[in-house]
């Protein structure tokens, strides 16, 4: 879908601005779908590796001595710590990752270059995160925006316009049109009292004099 071919079937630039945008909610929510598919496939793997790892180990305990089991037991104990510090670990980095994409996503940036260099920095940053969501990104992105505004591209403010009233002379037929809208404007009692207080006015504002 490209800028021109919506053009041709008579969309306005700004209808046209409107189509990208939801265009770019629809592709970002398939990609959150996509990540967080393939984020379970990742962690029914890991946890398929470890039952199986578990259950070998079992096996091997079978048919030998307390004391061989007792030394292959502590070896297993730090050989599982070992792999499940490594697990969360790699468990962080991921939804670390993800947080970061997911961020960006909503960022416009002038380059290329610019754009991995920020997210180097927010990786090297470690900022805290719980439960999948990272931790302090809008003052990380404010303090970026200050040291380096370079890097991301300048929202265009539009000029304010000041409302302006416009006025029209007035001539014959304005004027007519404009007594007898002052005529409909008022209440009867008035139109009453007018007409017995001076009548000479409340002619010239029926007959839109």
């Amino acid at each position: 879908m490209k800028t021109e071919e919506l053009e041709a079937i008579g969309l306005s630039k700004e209808q046209i601005q409107k189509v990208f945008e939801l265009n770019g909610k629809d592709v970002n929510k398939f990609k959150k779908t996509e990540s967080e598919n393939q984020r379970l496939k990742e962690d029914n793997a890991a946890l398929t590796k470890r039952a199986e790892t578990a259950e070998e180990t079992l096996k091997g305990f079978e048919g030998k001595d307390y004391e061989s089991m007792s030394k292959e037991l502590e070896e297993w104990k730090d050989k599982y710590k070992n792999d499940t510090e490594e697990y969360q670990r790699q468990i962080h980095d991921r939804d670390y990752n993800d947080a970061i994409q997911e961020h960006i996503s909503g960022l416009q940036f002038t380059s290329e270059s610019a754009k991995k260099a920020y997210i180097a920095d927010l990786k090297a940053a470690e900022l805290s995160m719980k439960d999948g969501k990272v931790y302090g990104l809008t003052d990380f992105l404010a303090s970026y925006k200050e040291s380096d505004s370079n890097a991301f591209v300048k929202e265009e403010k539009k000029p304010t316009t000041p409302e302006v009233t416009l006025t029209k002379p007035l001539g014959d037929d304005s004027k007519r049109t404009e007594n007898k809208q002052n005529l409909r404007r008022m209440s009867y009692k008035e139109i009453v009292k007018l007409k017995q207080d001076n009548p000479e006015q409340y002619k010239q504002l029926k007959e839109g004099e």
